[in-house]
């Protein structure tokens, strides 16, 4: 039989499967490789089967997972976790082994913010913090929910509740002992870093935090979780559309995360696709519209300079590109046979932040092999004197 003790990562999984070795007398198992030995003294025990035969065996499989889950029907123990304590516990277990956080153009944790921008504002792993809890609340099959917060408080009350839900009789050993966080930290740190709540406070920057409310507030409330809904704000908004920072430059990214708007930052706004990257190049496509902010501008900057191509959209030929104020006044009317460093006025300050759109005036056209409109992309942006 298996049972499935899933979760996204850094929300208590392994601190559960522990407890079960400490106070079931069993052994749990991970669909994932592992190094044996710091995990044996820990109750894991190599998963030398197929999921069919675990299945079919009379023995309890307590299997670790952190993916999404499948069609099977197997019951499950789902550990969930304030995600913002989870992302950056998620954000430091990630970066485990890098010599220093820090990297050229950016602050003191310029990489750790980076890295935890991309855990709160993409999910390329286990369908983000917010998808994995969604994925596995709707599941079929029988499916137990443990919060984290209440299982580091009265740990065994916990483990108790979750057998019964899932009609799991195994009794409770009279010599079971509850270990102590420090046990556990000094058995295994990687695994077993800090265990408190609400670390996140002390990690996890304002712009980051706005970011996180925005993209998982719903699921934190439908978990019971405190994290009110925030009218969006422009940093906010900034930050969700460049991850990664690839033509925002890292440092005007970092005072985002700090939650302020830096002067003459450049960003994209609304309109871009994914970065993407070809011949050791990065660059950003679009469609018929996109669109570029300039945040607290100062009147220094008075030139943006734009490296722009145009794209399979216009069916061979050249593109037409308009460059509008925020109004759709027309700053710059340009034709672009080729890629083309294009250079562009800008209009009077604004306040907060001056928008500008890049606007094909033709194209359209889909290709047989990508179903998205490519009209133009843009490699690299600048502001000038």
């Amino acid at each position: 039989m298996i049972i499935w003790v899933a979760s996204y990562p850094r929300s208590g999984n392994h601190f559960f499967r522990v407890l079960l070795h400490r106070m079931l007398g069993v052994n749990t198992y991970t669909i994932y490789p592992q190094d044996p030995q710091p995990m044996e003294a820990l109750g894991e025990a190599p998963f030398d089967r197929t999921l069919a035969a675990a299945a079919r065996s009379k023995e309890i499989y307590f299997l670790k997972t952190h993916e999404l889950p499948g069609r099977d029907k197997y019951p499950a123990i789902y550990l969930v976790r304030d995600g913002r304590d989870a992302l950056v516990s998620h954000t430091h277990y990630t970066l485990t082994g890098e010599p220093v956080h820090t990297c050229v153009g950016g602050g003191e944790n310029a990489v750790f913010h980076n890295v935890l921008h991309g855990l709160i504002a993409t999910a390329p792993q286990f369908g983000g913090w917010s998808g994995n809890i969604l994925a596995w609340r709707r599941r079929a099959a029988p499916t137990h929910a443990i919060h984290f917060e209440d299982l580091i408080l009265n740990p065994e009350a916990v483990v108790r509740k979750a057998l019964s839900e899932l009609d799991c009789n195994l009794p409770i050993l009279k010599s079971a002992v509850i270990p102590k966080f420090e046990e556990l930290h000094k058995a295994d740190p990687k695994y077993f870093r800090r265990g408190r709540v609400g670390a996140w406070k002390e990690e996890m920057p304002p712009g980051l935090s706005a970011l996180f409310a925005k993209l998982h507030g719903g699921v934190m409330r439908a978990m019971n979780y405190d994290c009110p809904p925030e009218p969006e704000g422009l940093v906010t908004r900034l930050l969700e559309r460049n991850y990664p920072p690839d033509l925002a430059r890292t440092k005007h990214v970092e005072r985002l995360y700090s939650g302020g708007l830096p002067p003459d930052g450049l960003f994209l706004g609304d309109g871009w696709l994914p970065m993407e990257a070809r011949d050791g190049r990065t660059f950003r496509w679009a469609g018929a519209e996109a669109e570029i902010v300039i945040t607290a501008p100062t009147g220094a900057a008075r030139k943006l300079v734009m490296e722009i191509g145009p794209g399979p959209g216009t069916g061979g030929k050249p593109l037409e590109l308009g460059i509008l104020d925020d109004e759709g006044g027309v700053i710059l009317e340009k034709t672009l046979a080729y890629r083309t460093a294009v250079l562009s006025l800008m209009p009077p300050n604004a306040g907060d932040a001056v928008r500008i759109r890049l606007v094909a005036r033709n194209g359209g056209i889909r290709t047989d092999t990508d179903p998205r409109v490519l009209n133009f992309r843009v490699f690299d942006l600048a502001l000038a004197k």
